[in-house]
């Protein structure tokens, strides 16, 4: 009996298989208020992707055999370029007050992580094209190993909250992860080479960089490191979004971020957009770091429901 329900099962759709799989663990194993193995635990015990768990998941949800709100929420946290060590802390300490668990992650080159030999996180971002792309790369590797650990702590509801350069990294991560079900930019823009190209606070990196490239093959070697060119992968999964930038912002410039803002439209992604009246770094002051503050909570609070 076990060796034809076990071949009947081989021949099955994956989502049925797995879906016949967790009913028996929900019905025969799990008590009330117990929570399934993490997603990534049951992609391996079902030797599927981690979207065919979560239709799976979804399919039980919808027979009334799982409580979805049960699921614990946290977000990952990324901060702007030369931030420090604390900055954040207030607003994951209101987060935690939501009732969202928030790690905080220290980007590549920066606080802790940054090289003695420099005072700023200059080496995230420079007129090296090489070393400013590898440090996209370990950002976006960083926040997919902190969500596998925010997994591995029973969180199953996860989001995403970039500022500036976090948010860049925060956009492709999201691009590439359907775990990220919230998503949350301070600060959006298009090409990682417009950003420096046009940017006040980039002006030095531009002057290392146009007597040997334009700005049109610059656009091109860092593409990979572009928000721009991952809307069709960010498209892939259903997600809530939230894009926050400034009207008067002299690094991020308004007109980048309105042509994101134009892309999510085109791509009918479940978005809200929210304009403050203030600058790129005037946003980090009283009083408009209050209202961002404000704007980044009030969104993460209900948009995992």
């Amino acid at each position: 009996m076990m060796a034809a329900t076990s071949l009947r099962r081989s021949a099955m759709p994956a989502v049925d298989r797995v879906v016949a799989g967790l009913t028996e663990m929900v019905v025969g194993d799990l008590t009330p208020g117990a929570q399934l193995p993490s997603e990534a635990e049951l992609a391996t015990a079902y030797a599927v992707s981690r979207l065919t768990v979560r239709e799976a998941v979804k399919v039980l949800a919808g027979r009334g055999l799982l409580d979805l709100a049960r699921g614990r929420r946290a977000v990952v946290l990324l901060p702007h370029w030369n931030s420090d060590a604390l900055s954040y802390n207030s607003l994951c300490r209101l987060l935690n007050y939501m009732g969202i668990a928030v790690l905080r992650l220290s980007m590549p080159h920066h606080d802790i992580r940054r090289p003695a030999e420099i005072d700023r996180a200059d080496y995230a971002v420079s007129a090296n094209i090489g070393r400013t792309l590898d440090s996209v790369r370990q950002g976006v590797v960083d926040v997919r190993c902190c969500l596998d650990w925010l997994e591995s702590q029973g969180y199953n509801r996860l989001g995403i909250v970039g500022t500036s350069l976090g948010s860049c990294y925060a956009f492709i991560a999201t691009a590439h992860d359907p775990r990220i079900q919230v998503a949350a930019f301070n600060h959006a823009s298009t090409y990682f080479a417009d950003v420096v190209w046009h940017g006040q606070s980039t002006r030095h990196i531009r002057e290392g960089l146009e007597t040997a490239i334009d700005l049109e093959n610059l656009r091109q070697v860092w593409r990979a490191g572009s928000p721009m060119v991952y809307f069709d992968k960010f498209s892939r999964w259903p997600r809530r979004s939230l894009i926050i930038y400034a009207k008067y912002d002299m690094t991020f410039l308004p007109e980048f971020s309105e042509q994101v803002v134009e892309q999510f439209e085109k791509h009918n992604l479940d978005h809200k957009v929210v304009v403050l009246p203030c600058g790129h770094y005037t946003l980090g002051e009283t009083p408009y770091k209050y209202m961002d503050g404000w704007q980044l909570v009030s969104f993460l609070r209900t948009a995992f429901d």
